[in-house]
C-alpha cells in the first residue's frame, strides 16, 4: 500500500507518454484521413456499398449527434464531391493552414455533410490529397467540380498542386 502513489504516478506518466507519441504520429490536420478498412461492415456514405476489408477508405471528420465522428467512403466517391471555386465572401479559414481566405481566393472544398464543405487553400492540398489520389488510382483533375470555370492561370495552379500531390502520393501508397 505504501507504493501506491508511486505506481499511480508511473501509470499516469506512461499514459501521457503514449498520448504524446500518438499526437506526434498523427497529422496536424485530421479532417480527412485515408486508411485500410479494418472490417467489411462500414458502408460508404455516398454510394451505400460496403467498404471491403483491407481496401483503402477515406474518413471525413464531421460533427454529428453532438460530437465529432468519422464518416467513411470510397476514395472515388469522395473525389466526386470535391469542388474547386473562388471564395465569394472573403470569410472563412483554410482547414489545414488555418489562414484566412481572401475574397476571390482559389480554394478546394471537400464534403463534410449533405450541403456543406470544408475548404482548403491550394497550399493545404498536399496534407491529405496525395493519400486520397493514391487510394483512388487514376483521377482526372480536370473533372473536379468547378474546374472548367477557372481562369487558365488558376487551372495551371490547380494542376501543379495536384501534380505535386501525385508525386508525393507514390511514397504514401505503400502505407495503404
Amino acid at each position: 500500500i505504501g507504493n501506491m502513489p508511486v505506481l499511480k504516478a508511473t501509470a499516469e506518466a506512461s499514459v501521457i507518454g503514449k498520448r504524446k507519441e500518438r499526437e506526434e504520429e498523427e497529422y496536424a490536420f485530421s479532417g480527412v484521413r485515408v486508411e485500410a478498412a479494418k472490417t467489411g461492415r462500414a458502408k460508404c456514405k455516398a454510394c451505400k456499398v460496403n467498404l471491403e476489408a483491407g481496401k483503402p477508405r477515406v474518413g471525413i471528420e464531421i460533427f454529428a449527434g453532438g460530437r465529432f465522428v468519422v464518416s467513411w467512403c470510397h476514395a472515388s466517391c469522395f473525389l466526386q464531391y470535391v469542388a474547386i471555386s473562388y471564395n465569394t465572401s472573403g470569410r472563412g479559414k483554410c482547414k489545414v493552414t488555418e489562414s484566412d481566405f481572401t475574397k476571390g481566393q482559389l480554394r478546394l472544398g471537400y464534403p463534410t455533410g449533405p450541403e456543406s464543405h470544408g475548404w482548403v487553400s491550394l497550399a493545404g492540398i498536399p496534407s491529405f490529397m496525395p493519400q486520397v489520389l493514391a487510394a483512388a488510382g487514376n483521377f482526372d483533375v480536370e473533372s473536379l467540380k468547378g474546374f472548367a470555370e477557372l481562369t487558365p492561370a488558376d487551372k495551371a495552379s490547380v494542376l501543379e498542386a495536384m501534380r505535386c500531390s501525385s508525386k508525393k502520393s507514390k511514397s504514401n501508397k505503400k502505407a495503404l
